[in-house]
């Protein structure tokens, strides 16, 4: 069973656009593990506009040129360091042939030193950070079933985004959520219609009630609009192989797209 929004929702074979969210009972925390215990019902939702997807990494930027480095130990190979000062020498002999004085030569080395000295940042590679997915919805539910789902929906997702007490400051994780695109080139696709992403948790999700001008309601009090903005998280880092193939998704999940 699922609960979908709107409620006619359902049909593979409509060719119309949609995300299925399943719920598991925490992400994964080695082979042989499997996928744990299913939780709940499956959401069935449309496919939302403006769908965002995050790649971000983190690099390690640090001021400074030539002098810089050499003294932080950041350019340790001794050819390299030849290389850039045969540069500014280099530089302050074109000086001297230009000017033709000994001053003129003085202020090359110093211009070609200070160039140095000015070079741009570099940076270390430090590691990626875990992909970021965002979904924006806004219900407008025409009737009182779509409302009830559309309610019970936001519940489920709240639901899973919080996590167990065990003790006073310990906590457990919270569910772990699946997402399958269907009938949504989504850019993460292997080539066919469908892409499942594994292992993600819920990191933010924001719920406007009653969205609009006024406060509308059914008469069992559900409002008539409500936007949710939901950010989930992959709870492992995507890399790629040698060929420029992605990997990450853990092995014992099977092959397929990550």
């Amino acid at each position: 069973m699922a609960l979908a929004y709107p409620n006619t929702l359902r049909s593979v074979a409509s060719g119309v656009p949609f995300v299925t969210f399943s719920f598991r009972d925490g992400p994964l925390v080695g082979p042989g593990s499997g996928l744990g215990k299913k939780v709940g019902e499956d959401i069935i939702l449309f496919m939302p506009p403006a769908f965002q997807i995050a790649d971000g990494h983190d690099y390690e930027f640090k001021e400074g040129g030539l002098l810089t480095q050499v003294a932080q130990g950041a350019i340790q190979d001794s050819q390299s360091i030849l290389g850039i000062l045969g540069s500014i020498v280099a530089g302050a002999a074109q000086k001297i042939g230009a000017n033709q004085t000994l001053g003129g030569a003085a202020e090359g080395g110093a211009a070609s030193l200070g160039a140095a000295i000015r070079d741009p940042k570099f940076f270390n590679y430090k590691e990626p950070k875990a992909r970021e997915f965002s979904f924006n919805y806004k219900f407008e539910p025409k009737n009182k079933e779509d409302a009830k789902s559309m309610m019970e929906i936001i519940k489920r997702f709240r639901a899973a985004s919080y996590p167990t007490l065990i003790d006073t400051k310990l906590y457990g994780v919270p569910l772990a959520v699946n997402i399958t695109f269907v009938n949504f080139d989504s850019s993460l696709n292997d080539g066919g219609g469908r892409t499942t992403l594994f292992e993600l948790v819920i990191k933010d999700m924001n719920t406007t009630l009653s969205e609009g001008d006024q406060v509308l309601t059914f008469d069992d009090g559900i409002p008539t609009q409500i936007s949710m903005q939901l950010q989930l998280a992959e709870t492992y880092h995507v890399t790629r192989d040698g060929s420029g193939n992605l990997q990450g998704k853990p092995s014992f999940l099977g092959n397929g797209v990550v």
